[in-house]
């Protein structure tokens, strides 16, 4: 069975510590949605796990092309993208952003 939405949350000593989102996009795409860490858990590998489990999920659902959209203020995030073998291929202004915030698209095909 295909589910089209799937959210991964991190859990350390019983306290959640991240969060990251998955939807499907048939026939054979997927977007990362909200990956965040609480500030205090970033750089201890949480991010790579959810990462990684996101990728996974894309993968037992046939998913051929993931994608993840990143502000462009998140260097952390970009690195992470581009170590797990995205490329970054694109950048975009929210217009229903009051602040017109850009954001880069990370691209990675299977």
């Amino acid at each position: 069975m295909q589910h089209r939405t799937f959210f991964f949350v991190g859990v350390a000593d019983g306290v959640v510590v991240g969060s990251v989102g998955v939807k499907r996009y048939p026939p054979n795409a997927a977007e990362i949605k909200r990956l965040y860490l609480a500030a205090a858990q970033r750089g201890k590998g949480w991010g790579r796990r959810l990462l990684e489990w996101s990728i996974g999920w894309a993968q037992a659902q046939h998913v051929q092309t993931i994608t993840a959209w990143s502000d462009t203020r998140f260097t952390d995030a970009h690195r992470l993208y581009l170590r797990s073998g995205f490329t970054q291929d694109a950048e975009r202004v929210l217009e229903d952003d009051p602040n017109d915030s850009r954001e880069y698209r990370f691209v990675r095909n299977f």
